[in-house]
């Protein structure tokens, strides 16, 4: 973080040769464009009240945007050069947690669905083999065990889809309690 500095210098054999010479400490600009406007901006853990003109040492500096109502976002800034572009756009919270509650009341209806035709299918399943067992026509027991086959067959991908859609909802419930938490909501 230092400028460059050159010279010629005679040094002589058997003397003692003082070179004093002042470095200079480079300086950056963080030149800010915020989403939203009343975005908070932290500097290592410390609050920059005024963003306009922020000049600072060469180095590796940790950067944190806040708002009320936005997500949070931290971001590492390398100042290596005189103006250092930093864009933040932070998330709406408030349209993340609308979106999440709708994913989580999707994830409610398609696995009520999901339950109803896995039951469906065992209960029509159990009543054709019951038919099977009480049928006395070879084609009619040909016919029920055919059809109780076949839900039987249908139990398992819809089984597995019960259970990536009680996943679905599962993740987006977790999901959408983070997100009140990091938006201090209850």
């Amino acid at each position: 973080g230092y400028g460059e500095h050159s010279g010629t210098f005679e040094i002589k054999l058997d003397e003692t040769t003082t070179l004093d010479i002042d470095l200079v400490k480079l300086h950056g600009r963080l030149d800010f464009s915020l989403t939203p406007t009343t975005t908070t901006i932290w500097l290592d853990d410390k609050i920059i009240l005024d963003t306009r003109d922020i000049s600072l040492s060469y180095g590796k500096y940790k950067l944190q945007a806040t708002a009320p109502g936005w997500i949070t976002q931290s971001v590492p800034v390398n100042v290596s050069k005189p103006v250092i572009p930093v864009i933040i756009n932070l998330v709406n919270g408030e349209k993340q947690l609308a979106k999440l509650r709708k994913h989580k009341k999707l994830g409610y209806i398609t696995t009520a669905v999901l339950a109803v035709a896995f039951a469906a299918e065992y209960l029509l399943g159990e009543s054709s083999y019951q038919s099977y067992v009480d049928a006395t026509d070879p084609t009619d027991a040909k016919s029920y065990r055919d059809q109780s086959e076949m839900y039987t067959a249908l139990q398992t991908p819809t089984a597995a889809l019960l259970g990536v859609s009680a996943g679905f909802t599962l993740y987006t419930t977790i999901s959408l309690e983070s997100l009140k938490t990091k938006l201090s909501l209850k």
